[in-house]
């Protein structure tokens, strides 16, 4: 089986925010992030209660120090923002890196390797070392490391049979199951 695409910037932004979303890496950091805030505010609170028995300024200090510790982080790491995505992704290729991924690709699956290639590489992937396989309704991204993918927009399937083809032969290589 062979398919022609092409990789856009939205693409690979959409990979990064459905990375950023499923990661158990991502969830983990951001959980030990937001408890180290809190520990940081919940002392900082302590501390300015503890220093400011006035109860006016006391509340001032309580609402300055949520605001700090913990809205500002909530919206800043908690949430996954696509315009820091984007602009991280632009910047990426701004700079030359990951140029790669982005413009027409081709992969042709072989009986015991994936062929991906563009126009300055050719990369053969044995099915053993793929990781695993996610798909979003929009892409498939078949993970070769943590956080490497090959990327396949689904839009350049002609129908859902040949997307369940696609599924059916790389389950059928891989002994991995299609995670959505």
């Amino acid at each position: 089986m062979t398919i022609n695409y092409e990789v856009t910037e939205k693409d690979y932004i959409d990979f990064n925010m459905y990375h950023m979303k499923n990661s158990k890496e991502f969830k983990v950091g951001k959980i030990i992030l937001f408890g180290l805030l809190l520990l940081v505010f919940a002392f900082s609170l302590w501390r300015g209660l503890q220093n400011r028995p006035d109860e006016i300024l006391g509340h001032t200090v309580f609402i300055i120090t949520f605001i700090i510790f913990v809205v500002v982080p909530v919206l800043i790491v908690w949430l996954p923002f696509r315009p820091l995505a984007k602009w991280s992704v632009k910047l990426q290729l701004k700079g030359g890196r990951y140029n790669d991924f982005i413009g027409e690709q081709k992969m042709t699956l072989h009986d015991d390797y994936i062929e991906d290639a563009n126009a300055r590489i050719v990369s053969q992937i044995k099915y053993t070392t793929i990781e695993k396989i996610c798909y979003n309704r929009d892409c498939f991204y078949i993970y070769i490391g943590a956080v490497k993918a090959c990327l396949v927009p689904a839009r350049y399937f002609s129908d859902k049979a040949e997307i369940k083809a696609f599924v059916a032969l790389l389950k059928q290589k891989t002994g991995l199951d299609v995670v959505a």
